[in-house]
């Protein structure tokens, strides 16, 4: 079966790269590499009060910035001015300021007044920024016509536009990541008015760069209809980093100072059994969350005895299948630049999975002591990630003490070079019980985004294994208005363990031994699609139709 399996992925490798070369057909967008739009930055010359109504002199000063592409369900050609966007920016000490004005009629649609709702399909303003200018990660702010708010973290790999249906969010988005920030919206018979104020202290930037990354986009969704201020291809998401504008600022932001937060909790409680007539217990329980920003760009996150009590709980689901459910990180400790630990490896084979740590399979806590973590950009071209966490002993597990290190090299334009180094080890156990993994991958992405390609290699490292303990997998992708082609292949050893991985169809019980067993196995996927509009073929036969009877 491994024989034939290899034998179609050579001949779907060989499609693949022809068709790299061939670069595809149709309308192709000039790759973004110095944005053509820009929105040049002023100082706010009075006090802003985040109202709605857009009243005070630094916005009658501010540059408007309008003129909004469609980027869905067309992307050629510009925004009917009746429903166009106008959108102007300024900035004080502590404050990035956007208001906007979305014009057309009052008939919005909107799902729910949940905050950080999933919804895609609803009325709403966003606003994509990236601090780095890099294409790596940004951050990502939307508000809706009645207010309701919504904050994503959002990395370089969105990668294609889904067709995503209710609850879901797209690749490369993280909506558990919370932050304060402050908007107001004013409802008028032709428009909808949005203020937004940012903090600083909420980004993660270099004060020493003039030019950050921006976008703005706008949904309409009774014309079922998405709208950017730069020129974002049907194929790719509106919040796709790949086709930022450059947001100049004649004096960029310094850092904020005393950027720190710090968030403890006291739990307490008392329990008697009077008809026992057993004497009170009591229950005491203390911690804290903190954060710190060392830099601009780089966080030390800490936390002492946590409970994430504030953490919203999974939702149900009903498993019918044979592997785990791979559910959603939610703890806060573990949202900010989670990509730079979990962008490994493939969606059913990933070498790290932060809920494997202080979580058990049924998604029960684990007691943590403590854990200390340091991530964030290095340098424009640089990213990284460490982590260490220690667990309680209980009844059922040992305690143990969790390592994970990983860093991504951006080279050329888009691509990077990653890797990390895992470790998990009992630390009260009279034998050796450890669990370590290496590994290195490479991903190129073009600048423009349509084609990409991965390649990566891991080995585990465990007491008494010194065989097919490894893990390898690769890639190659392409996308344009009309094809999208995809296909991977990966293989994992018998022996390969990845503790703080998720593996999904590797471990099966085998009910007649009463035990779990570990199986090997080669992964190929692949698919290819192509889009068609019916509009072109009528407009096409329309064409024809009249030269006929002008021929008449």
């Amino acid at each position: 079966m491994f024989e034939s399996l290899k034998r179609k992925a050579k001949y779907v490798f060989l499609i693949l790269f022809t068709l790299w070369g061939i670069r595809g057909s149709g309308q192709e967008n000039t790759p973004m590499g110095k944005s053509e739009l820009e929105y040049f930055m002023h100082r706010a010359t009075d006090k802003i009060v985040v109202d709605g109504k857009l009243s005070e002199t630094s916005w009658k000063n501010a540059s408007v910035l309008n003129d909004f592409w469609m980027s869905f369900p067309v992307d050629d050609k510009k925004v009917d001015p009746k429903m166009q966007t106008k959108v102007r920016l300024t900035y004080d000490d502590q404050f990035l300021y956007i208001g906007a004005e979305c014009y057309g009629d009052d008939n919005y649609i909107i799902q729910t007044l949940k905050r950080d709702n999933k919804e895609q399909n609803e009325d709403a303003f966003g606003v994509v920024i990236d601090p780095v200018n890099e294409r790596t990660n940004g951050f990502t702010f939307v508000v809706n016509p009645l207010g309701v708010q919504k904050e994503m973290l959002i990395t370089g790999q969105t990668g294609r536009r889904e067709i995503l249906e209710a609850g879901h969010t797209p690749k490369g988005v993280n909506l558990a990541w919370d932050n304060k920030w402050l908007s107001k919206v004013t409802d008028h018979p032709d428009n909808w008015v949005v203020e937004i104020a940012i903090p600083f202290k909420s980004l993660r930037y270099d004060e020493t760069k003039m030019v950050w990354g921006i976008n703005f986009y706008r949904v309409d969704a009774k014309t079922n209809s998405i709208h950017t201020w730069t020129h974002v291809p049907i194929e790719f998401n509106e919040l796709d980093l790949g086709y930022t504008g450059e947001l100049v600022w004649d004096t960029p932001p310094k850092k904020v100072k005393s950027n720190i937060s710090v968030i403890p909790y006291v739990l307490g409680g008392t329990y008697r059994d009077f008809e026992a007539s057993k004497p009170s217990e009591f229950n005491f329980q203390a911690g804290v969350d903190g954060k710190v920003a060392i830099t601009s760009g780089l966080n030390f996150d800490l936390t002492v005895n946590p409970d994430f009590s504030q953490v919203e709980v999974d939702e149900q689901v009903t498993n019918l299948t044979l592997f785990d459910i791979r559910l959603p990180e939610k703890r806060l400790f573990f949202l900010e630049n989670s990509d730079i630990f979990e962008d490994f490896g493939i969606p059913p084979m990933r070498p790290f999975f932060s809920r494997r740590i202080g979580l058990d399979e049924d998604g029960n806590p684990i007691p943590i002591l403590f854990g200390a973590r340091v991530s964030g950009n290095v340098n424009k071209d640089l990213r990284i990630g460490l982590m260490n966490m220690q667990t309680r002993k209980t009844n059922d597990f040992l305690a143990q003490n969790y390592t994970a290190a990983a860093f991504h090299k951006q080279v050329f334009a888009r691509s990077v070079i990653k890797g990390y180094v895992h470790n998990r080890q009992a630390t009260d156990s009279d034998t050796a019980d450890y669990n370590r993994n290496i590994g290195l991958e490479f991903l190129y992405r073009s600048t423009d985004g349509r084609m990409q390609s991965f390649l990566g290699y891991a080995k585990s490292f465990n007491p008494g294994i010194t065989s097919k303990n490894y893990f390898f997998n690769s890639g190659i992708g392409y996308d344009n208005r009309s094809v999208s082609v995809y296909a991977n292949l990966a293989g994992v050893g018998d022996h390969y363990i990845a503790d703080m991985g998720y593996f999904r169809g590797q471990e099966y019980y085998d009910a007649v031994r009463d035990t779990t067993i570990r199986i090997g196995m080669m992964h190929w996927f692949s698919r290819g699609a192509t889009r068609f509009m019916p509009i072109i073929m009528i407009k096409l036969f329309h064409t024809l139709l009249v030269r006929d009877l002008n021929a008449i």
